[in-house]
């Protein structure tokens, strides 16, 4: 874990000038200057980031006019800009935002870290957008940032799917090279999507999925949203929980068989299953993944090989066949190489 602290001084000289304000007590001690009550309010109550993905962070301090936060992450690290930089290993984290005004002032964010589908393979062959996190969680009226790339910042452009109903994003410039956009929820909950264009090629876009609701009210969400597993594998999912400091869930399935803790088990035939984290504040509240199940490959087998005529002299030629299920490609020894379809004729 990685804290980083904004401004330690300033902090210490208030702290030592408390020590002497304030009245005097019936001991003559100096009565200690209550500390403001303060509300740290993140920005996002939760997002999703793929394996080292990054987003910039965002708080609001109520109560106090100092709105300096210190940030922490339980996995990952954070600079003292707000740029949080999740893990190499997927699963659930959370981030601490503490208010310098008033250090017992805390807020948390949850942050679902899933696996990077990019990952190993090869840069794609045309260029491709970027926009992090994927996805968030937030209340109505509040703010939060947005991290794009893939192209110069100059390059790209912010806008909202569903247009202003949706909320307002305006371009912050950029940091250590990535576009940076500040989106405003509007007053009205609903789901909405943050696009990121290239001003360049216009069909190069960008979306960012983002869950607007009231406050108080709570919603689940499941990630993966979806999977896909052979028979017999098992993969976890994370339940995400918002509007409510209880993030406890009741785990169910379709098909195959799920733990509490959201380990799931593929069943033992292929077909398909809904995973379900239902909220256990509001049994009304619940979250689905879809989980396709695929029958585990078969190895290729050679079900029959044979030369007609089995037997040639110099200059003769014989035909081979053969019969052979569950391979992509086949080959022959002794000089003939690879062949396709059912025979080849060799001399």
């Amino acid at each position: 874990m990685k804290t980083a602290v904004r401004r330690l001084l300033p902090l210490l000289f208030a702290a030592f000038l408390g020590c002497g304000g304030g009245s005097s007590g019936s001991n003559g001690n100096p009565t200690p200057t209550p500390l403001p009550t303060v509300t740290v309010l993140g920005g996002p109550e939760a997002f999703t980031l793929t394996t080292q993905g990054q987003a910039k962070l965002l708080a609001a301090v109520d109560g106090a006019t100092n709105q300096d936060v210190t940030w922490s992450a339980s996995a990952g690290q954070v600079t003292s800009d707000g740029i949080f930089t999740a893990p190499s290993v997927r699963g659930p984290l959370t981030l601490t935002a503490t208010s310098l005004a008033n250090p017992s002032a805390t807020g948390q964010v949850q942050v679902f870290v899933e696996d990077d589908p990019s990952a190993g393979l090869a840069a794609p062959a045309t260029p491709t957008l970027f926009i992090s996190p994927r996805a968030m969680t937030l209340s109505t009226g509040r703010a939060a940032m947005l991290l794009g790339y893939g192209a110069s910042p100059t390059e790209l452009r912010w806008s909202m799917e569903e247009g202003a109903g949706a909320g307002s994003i305006t371009a912050q410039g950029s940091i250590f090279g990535l576009a940076l956009a500040r989106y405003q929820a509007p007053e009205t909950s609903g789901v909405y999507h943050a696009l990121l264009t290239s001003a360049v090629d216009p069909n190069l876009k960008a979306r960012c999925t983002i869950t607007v609701r009231h406050a108080g009210q709570i919603s689940v969400a499941v990630a993966p949203a979806s999977a896909t597993l052979l028979t017999g594998e098992s993969r976890t999912f994370m339940a995400q929980v918002t509007g409510t400091p209880n993030h406890s869930v009741t785990w169910t399935t379709s098909a195959g068989s799920i733990t509490s803790t959201g380990l799931f088990m593929a069943p033992a035939n292929p077909g398909s299953a809904i995973v379900r984290a239902t909220s256990a504040v509001d049994p009304s509240k619940f979250g689905e993944a879809n989980v396709t199940v695929n029958a585990v490959p078969q190895p290729p087998t050679i079900s029959a090989f044979i030369a007609t005529p089995a037997a040639i002299t110099v200059g003769q030629s014989s035909t081979l066949s053969w019969t052979v299920t569950g391979a992509t490609s086949l080959s022959i020894d002794n000089g003939v190489g690879s062949v396709t379809g059912t025979s080849k004729v060799v001399s």
